[in-house]
């Protein structure tokens, strides 16, 4: 165990926020949910109010740095994933990758070092004695309660983060029932959540994601947009389509590569942005798919492979069309939001929460049906010729964007915290 414990003059909430475990916070590897984390850990530096954060996250000298440089108010729990572990896990990602190469791979890439890091976590949680935990996104990190005598020690005073649908209790059903809150980034994914577990509404409170605003906001530099051409070797009147986020079946990236192959027109570029996750090793054979459609137009479709998070917003910048169509029911892309902040004309789909971040006088929203290629090379072509079409997009996301800060999102965080513990 590796960290830092800042004693505060007042009396504070001591709030523990335990991360997956196999990528660090601060999200110098990315990772959806690490980004949300730090987004609450850059503003309670700023507040300085009555909530001081824990957060447990898996060792990386990196993350640590930027931790100790840019956030030394927030106290930081690392633990250090020791090289047996990370060599038992590698062991087990090739073998799959080799033998059962059709599995969801980066579920077999942490499972060691998962559990190390819960077990860890759940002795430092009986010592610490926190005044409130949330786990994020994941059934297993609720094995922690199972340790020691931690279930008794925080029974009602922990709760769960839904980003996504829960498929596996791992073990810990029991405690998912007991859960006393859930907070879901949608409407949708708690409704599913709560057919699930058949729960009752008033455990449920929707927390709506958000992106820095001071990064995605920002004018790019002229050279900064040179560079990305240059890179890139992009032409100086190229017409630029993005796509960003995880290279993965469900984000769409196949039906848009179809699309786009359709599409007769030497100044349009396709830019992919993203990896298949994250800062990662994982690879498997849909990355070759992708790279093979790829190839029928290879000098007009570029993929970037992985970009840090603190340069994506450049390639939004650079960027005609945004087109992210979602073909399974998506609770809260963040990269529907990164398009709102940046103020894009954004193509995607009826998906999950989508519609709950975006509309139609923002963005055009396509169904995910049979259909899908066809309207999505229809409405490249239209925005692409219709320029005041897409200055209408932009202008209504740039509306949008007032509401979606980080500020908001810690407020929002702290809220639905502090007013659980007060009925309590």
């Amino acid at each position: 165990m590796r960290g830092f414990i800042k004693i505060s003059k007042m009396k504070k909430i001591r709030l523990a926020i335990i991360s997956l475990g196999s990528l660090p916070v601060p999200a110098v590897n990315g990772g959806a949910v690490e980004n949300l984390i730090e987004n609450l850990v850059k503003v309670n530096c700023q507040k300085k109010d009555d909530v001081e954060l824990y957060i447990y996250s898996c060792y990386n000298n990196l993350a640590e740095q930027k931790a100790i440089c840019n956030y030394s108010d927030v106290n930081f729990k690392y633990i250090k994933i020791n090289n047996l572990i990370k060599v038992l896990d590698k062991f087990v990602y090739n073998f799959m990758k080799i033998f059962f190469p059709k599995k969801k791979l980066i579920s077999f890439r942490y499972i060691f070092q998962r559990l190390f890091f819960i077990k860890k976590t759940a002795c430092d949680l009986y010592k610490e004695k926190y005044d409130f935990i949330v786990f994020e996104n994941s059934p297993t990190l609720l094995s922690v309660l199972k340790y020691k005598n931690n279930y008794d020690l925080y029974k009602n005073k922990y709760s769960y983060h839904i980003h996504n649908t829960i498929n596996n209790y791992f073990g810990n059903e029991i405690y998912l029932k007991r859960c006393p809150l859930f907070f879901g980034v949608s409407e949708y994914i708690n409704s599913e959540i709560k057919k699930i577990l058949n729960e009752k509404d008033e455990k449920f409170k929707v927390l709506k994601n958000r992106v820095d605003e001071k990064i995605f906001s920002q004018e790019i530099k002229e050279e900064d947009q040179k560079s990305i051409f240059k890179k890139y070797n992009l032409p100086s009147d190229a017409k630029i389509v993005l796509f960003t986020g995880r290279i993965s079946k469900e984000k769409g990236i196949i039906e848009l590569l179809n699309a786009f192959n359709r599409i007769k027109n030497d100044k349009l570029y396709l830019l992919i942005v993203g990896s298949q996750y994250f800062n990662s090793d994982v690879k498997n054979s849909f990355n070759e798919k992708i790279r093979k459609l790829a190839k029928e137009k290879e000098n007009n479709i570029i993929i970037t492979g992985y970009i840090d998070n603190s340069d994506i917003w450049k390639f939004y910048k650079v960027s005609d069309i945004v087109v992210l169509p979602s073909i399974w029911d998506d609770p809260a892309p963040l990269t529907v939001i990164e398009s709102i902040i940046t103020n894009s004309a954004l193509i995607t789909t009826n998906s999950g929460g989508i519609s709950e971040y975006v509309d139609n006088k923002c963005s055009v929203i396509l169904d995910k049906d049979n259909n899908l290629i066809n309207e999505l090379e229809n409405n490249i072509l239209l925005l692409i010729e219709n320029p005041n079409k897409v200055k209408e997009l932009k202008y209504n996301m740039k509306i949008k964007a007032n509401e979606m800060t980080i500020s908001h999102y810690y407020e929002d965080f702290c809220n639905i915290v502090k007013n659980f513990i007060s009925e309590e």
